[in-house]
């Protein structure tokens, strides 16, 4: 858990911890919550997916959650100035052109990512800072937006209510025969 109780337990979360029994043993895994960058394996683990879940809040204080997925290795790791590896980018791709995940981060750039691994029932927790970077408009006339993230907090969750579940291409690498994937 490196920076996430700095910024996930407020002090509301921490009454809410005590009350319910869980303070002492939660304020024993904070002992070491300084974020020096994505350790080899969160960037391993961050490589390997093909989705993961953005959260945002809009102006107004309301949360969006949206479902983003693309290639294993959309997402990219990278060294920030620091030289610590505390930087993830991916190239946002055309979907219902509602933007609000782009509003939303014009207006507050704290945001959080979900990575969840169904298979091998482990999620990944980050907490960052989005911006977008715009690109001149390519051949198909479309501008591209890359959406830059400096992660300040991430944190391994607990496995135990994961319902583990099969994607197509895990199913075939298992040799099991599934049927065909909705437009592929």
């Amino acid at each position: 858990m490196t920076g996430f109780s700095k910024i996930a337990y407020t002090s509301s979360v921490r009454r809410q911890q005590h009350d319910h029994g869980s303070r002492n043993a939660i304020a024993r895994t904070e002992t070491d919550d300084v974020f020096a960058g994505l350790t080899a394996q969160e960037q391993a683990f961050i490589g390997a997916r093909d989705e993961f879940y953005l959260g945002t809040i809009n102006a107004d204080g309301w949360p969006y959650i949206q479902y983003k997925s693309g290639p294993k290795g959309f997402v990219e790791c990278s060294a920030g100035p620091s030289g610590a590896v505390d930087t993830l980018r991916y190239l946002e791709v055309a979907g219902n052109r509602q933007y609000v995940s782009f509003g939303n981060l014009e207006d507050n750039p704290k945001l959080s990512l979900f990575f969840i691994d169904y298979v091998r029932r482990m999620r990944l927790k980050i907490f960052g800072l989005g911006s977008l970077e715009q690109h001149p408009a390519g051949a198909n006339g479309r501008i591209s937006t890359v959406i830059r993230i400096r992660v300040e907090a991430s944190t391994w969750n607990c496995p135990k209510s994961i319902i583990p579940r099969f994607s197509v291409d895990e199913l075939v690498e298992l040799g099991v025969r599934a049927p065909a994937a909705p437009g592929r």
